[in-house]
């Protein structure tokens, strides 16, 4: 049981994450334009990591649990990524994606990938998927890899399908990992090889099975190390091709790599063929069925291999003469399971209980139970108009007093709604009905149903707004919903609960307040401005304790709003808290800094030096921090407008800057230096996305950034190396004098994404033939003369240098960096 619940709270942590589209859809745009960061990286990996869910077991399932002794089989557990089924393909990275990340961000990948998949294989290990004769996490992944040509031996699309598509559970990780991998192989044999070490002796059939994939090419692990390898693994490992396909696909491919000793000893084991099975199946079957397995993978290494022993091609030879159903031809690559057709469990008949006499129905419907294979036609039943009104009058009606019954019935009419009619009058007449109902229910029943009453009333308000008696029943659930939201607080975890924005939109308190978000008027910003729903806010203003959090988290994502709405209810319930300190202050900054919009010029006149404050802040997410950091350099660069209205105390904000942390710095210099440009890149005179280098440059580093030298990084210098090549030929020389006492050595892997320069754009050769000095003099200041790898195109730079200034030739700098121009 302490297993058990330790897994709860694993899943429940878990379970917290929502998938960001925002970041989703827009990583891809920054692999394109050269700007992604390390967090980017990491935020993949845990949007794409199998994360740990409970769940309810199924009917069928707990017809068994009276009989299991062990608490983990009274639980439904599985692993799944984050992101959705449908967002499968735009998260993973094509080959050309991975190719433009450098060395440095592919490593980045492949160490945290690995740590998160070892860490969910040491959950699996706990819930006993995991083990020496037992492998479950392997099941899930049909293919490690897919290789990117057909390969000979393919016999049909079904082959070439992706079997794992749409799975979501280890596949999302792992095809990152394999991916990762390939893409560094290309660029960086030594840190390949090192990756591949580290999963040859990771635990668990699919670290196998990268291992192997990882082997595939002779240039990354030696024909010893492959013999070794195969020499360890175990039986199933080695003979279930199905299962282990990279694994098979080592084996052909590696053979003649593969000193003599361990290829003798392979032989051997071909030969001897797969451990005999005990048991009746097995003893049905001829010599030939039982030696299928063996002498397909001995055709395989033949098939590929013309070096292979004699004794193993004859075998095979004799295998086709008298088998004219054995392949011609195995291929060298396994292609493992083939795709499979998608099929789906039927839905439920809503006839069977159309015929159920009156006062019979609920007992009916309380007595339906899902088979296995085949839908819930009770479910069916009630999510047509027709099942929906029937049950509504049974209930109306009273004379049903079986319990379970009425239960159940309550359960279908809240938890599944009907098919739309074609009169939007008939759906709003049962919601309605429903809402009478519920009006007339014990106490006792009431608070039982609360929670699916505000998923319900929340559902029903936003297809039949203002129903009649919706009013009513919220103002009746709200006690126990912020009832159940207060219980939810604790004192010992405080800083877990430091963002309260998933609890305030999901929770039964959240659904309330989405009706309230969702009947507020729009309110313009000149003329008169409609009033606020009084009756609603008066239950509102009555919450307390973490309730009244939940309101005020939402209250601050959407503070412009209320601020022309109700500015003393912002001031008392928001601002007022976020001025001063506290849990309370913290959660609402958490909220703010992560989820909302820049705070109108009124607001921040309030919020300003409490803002500047929380940028070193321990209590907020580092996420906060740097999300808040980017809004303070959009307000600045505002403020240099007059007729916004917005004022920035520059002292305060340079000086909250250089108490931040490193990463929180690193954000002020990426939103600055991604948003400086020439005034001539301009496309339109309503291009509000970026802004020029006269009026924004060097005010930036006068007023704003931070002078001492300490406090230079290389993350920051990695930003502010791009600005020069940004703003053009005109300011270069101007942007290169600013941006050059705030450089020190970062990693540089490419002088394109690095430094903007491309040495076969027009706008790069330009500003190397005017200006070679000023050139060679950054690319000195960033590169390292410590680092361990090349620069890509960086001798073609260094070459145009050279013949824009030819006496450049000779200098220091330019022979330090030569060092680096070699190919990766």
């Amino acid at each position: 049981m302490q297993l058990v619940w330790h897994l709860f709270k694993v899943s429940a942590k878990d379970a917290v994450y929502r998938e960001d589209f925002h970041f989703l859809y827009g990583l891809r745009d920054k692999i394109n334009e050269r700007r992604v960061q390390l967090d980017d990286l990491d935020q993949l990996v845990s949007l794409l990591r199998p994360r740990l869910k409970a769940k309810e077991l199924s009917v069928w399932a707990e017809a068994r649990e009276a009989s299991n002794e062990d608490p983990i089989g009274w639980v439904h557990w599985e692993f799944e990524a984050a992101l959705h089924s449908s967002n499968l393909r735009s998260a993973r990275l094509t080959r050309s994606d991975l190719a433009s990340l450098s060395v440095e961000m592919l490593h980045r990948i492949l160490d945290v990938g690995t740590v998160a998949l070892k860490d969910t294989l040491a959950i699996a290990q706990k819930l006993d998927w995991l083990s020496e004769n037992r492998d479950l996490p392997n099941l899930f992944v049909h293919r490690v890899f897919i290789p990117e040509v057909k390969q000979t031996g393919d016999d049909g699309d079904d082959d070439t399908k992706d079997a794992d598509e749409y799975n979501r559970s280890f596949v999302p990780i792992v095809r990152l990992l394999s991916e990762s991998f390939e893409a560094l192989a290309k660029k960086d044999l030594h840190a390949a090889k090192a990756v591949s070490d580290n999963w040859i002796y990771q635990y668990g059939g699919i670290f196998n099975r990268l291992a192997a994939f990882s082997m595939w090419e002779p240039s990354i692990q030696s024909g010893a190390s492959v013999g070794k390898f195969l020499f360890e693994l175990k039986d199933n490992a080695f003979w279930l091709r199905l299962s282990y396909p990279e694994i098979a696909t080592l084996r052909a491919l590696r053979w003649g790599d593969v000193p003599n000793e361990f290829q003798e000893w392979l032989r051997q084991r071909l030969l001897g063929g797969p451990p005999a099975r005990d048991d009746d199946e097995e003893q049905s079957l001829s010599e030939l069925e039982i030696n299928y397995g063996r002498d397909y993978e001995i055709a395989r290494i033949v098939d590929s291999n013309p070096s292979a022993p004699d004794d193993l091609k004859k075998l095979v030879a004799e295998r086709r003469a008298v088998d004219p159903g054995f392949p011609k031809v195995v291929p060298a690559v396994e292609v493992g399971l083939p795709g499979v057709e998608v099929s789906w469990v039927p839905d439920g008949s809503p006839d069977e209980f159309k015929d159920v006499p009156k006062g019979q129905l609920l007992a009916r419907l309380a007595q339906s139970k899902r088979q296995f294979g085949e839908g819930d036609n009770a479910e069916a039943f009630a999510q047509t108009i027709e099942g929906k009104l029937r049950i509504v009058e049974e209930l109306e009606d009273g004379t049903t007093v079986d319990e379970a019954a009425v239960a159940k019935a309550w359960h279908l009419l809240l938890s599944y709604g009907h098919t739309k009619d074609d009169d939007p009058q008939k759906d709003k007449h049962i919601i309605e009905r429903i809402a009478k109902l519920a009006d007339v229910l014990s106490p006792f029943n009431f608070a039982e149903l609360t929670a699916r009453l505000c998923y319900w009333v929340d559902a029903a308000d936003e297809r039949a707004p203002r129903f009649a008696g919706s009013t009513e029943l919220w103002l009746a659930l709200l006690p126990g919903a912020a009832r159940i939201a207060n219980m939810q607080s604790s004192p010992d975890d405080t800083k877990a609960n430091i963002d309260l924005t998933t609890a305030a939109l999901n929770e039964p308190l959240g659904h309330l307040l989405s009706v309230f978000m969702r009947r507020c008027p729009a309110i313009p910003r000149k003329g008169e401005r409609p009033p606020l729903d009084t009756i609603l806010i008066e239950g509102l203003k009555a919450l307390d304790g973490r309730a009244k959090e939940l309101l005020a988290n939402r209250m601050a994502i959407q503070m412009n709003y209320f601020f022309l709405a109700d500015k003393d209810w912002l001031n008392e319930l928001v601002l007022n808290p976020m001025k001063g300190d506290g849990e309370e202050s913290d959660r609402l900054w958490e909220a703010f800094a992560k989820y909302s919009r820049a705070p109108s010029p009124p607001i921040w006149q309030q919020l300003q030096h409490s803002a500047f404050r929380r940028l070193s802040s321990t209590a907020l997410s580092p996420e906060a921090k740097r999300r808040l950091a980017e809004i303070v350099v959009m307000i600045w660069i505002w403020s240099r407008n007059s007729k916004v209205g917005y004022k920035v105390d520059t002292a305060r904000m340079r000086t909250a800057i250089g108490l931040a942390k490193e990463d929180v710095r690193g954000a002020v210099a990426w939103q600055f230096s991604t948003m400086i440009r020439s005034p001539h890149e301009t496309k339109s005179d309503d291009d509000d996305e970026l802004i020029p280098w006269p009026h924004f440059g060097q005010a930036f580093f006068e007023e704003v950034w931070p002078l001492e030298s300490d406090l230079q990084s290389a993350q920051s210098a990695n930003d502010f190396a791009r600005v020069p090549a940004r703003v053009g030929p005109r300011y270069f020389e101007e942007a290169f004098k600013c941006v050059l006492p705030y450089l020190t050595h970062f990693e540089v892997w490419s002088v394109n994404s690095d430094f903007g320069l491309d040495p076969n754009e027009n706008a790069t050769i330009l500003l190397l033939k005017s200006f070679p000095v000023h050139v060679l003099t950054l690319l000195a200041a960033c590169i390292n003369a410590n680092q361990s790898h090349g620069v890509y195109e960086l001798g073609d730079v260094l070459d145009q240098i050279v013949a824009a200034k030819p006496d450049l030739r000779s200098d220091n700098r330019m022979r330090h960096l030569r060092k680096f121009a070699a190919s990766l």
